[in-house]
């Protein structure tokens, strides 16, 4: 079990490594389309069933995009570009569910957030310690912070929407 963590670890490592490597050059020109398509389909949302089918959007349409389309590698590219891109918008969410808040309140708020980072990372890195022999892991991992944040950027825009 140790030698399979070790080997999600490194896979996962490895995945981080390939996104900032040149392999990323390929995937740069998909920032500002898939930015614009996260910014619209939130935008366009009327209900929490709407902004939570933003993320499975934008990481389909990141696989046919991407150069490198439904392979190992083309999902990984696409979880370290959208999971910059929902961390960017969770942080103007976040930003947002601040606003105009009591003291007492930002505690509670921030306890919250706090609780759930530290849950999505543990949720996560049991998924890739899952599928640690395989050479899914970097893509399950990435998958499911992609997956996890566009949901807690839906639960926000819910909330902000009744503000």
């Amino acid at each position: 079990m140790k030698l399979g963590m070790l080997a999600a670890g490194l896979t996962v490592w490895a995945a981080g490594a390939a996104a900032q490597s040149g392999l990323n050059a390929e995937y740069q020109p998909l920032v500002a389309p898939l930015d614009a398509m996260i910014r619209g389909c939130l935008d366009q949302g009327h209900d929490d069933e709407s902004y939570r089918a933003c993320g499975p959007q934008t990481q389909q349409a990141c696989h046919f995009m991407g150069s490198q389309g439904a392979t190992t590698l083309g999902f990984v590219m696409c979880a370290a570009l959208l999971g910059r891109l929902w961390n960017e918008e969770l942080a103007r969410s976040w930003a947002a569910m601040q606003d105009g808040r009591e003291p007492g309140e930002l505690e509670g708020l921030r306890a919250e957030q706090a609780a759930w980072e530290a849950y999505r990372d543990a949720a996560c890195d049991f998924a890739v310690a899952d599928v640690a022999e395989g050479t899914m892991a970097a893509h399950v991992g990435g998958d499911c912070r992609v997956r996890m944040t566009s949901e807690r950027v839906a639960g926000f825009r819910e909330i902000l929407r009744y503000r």
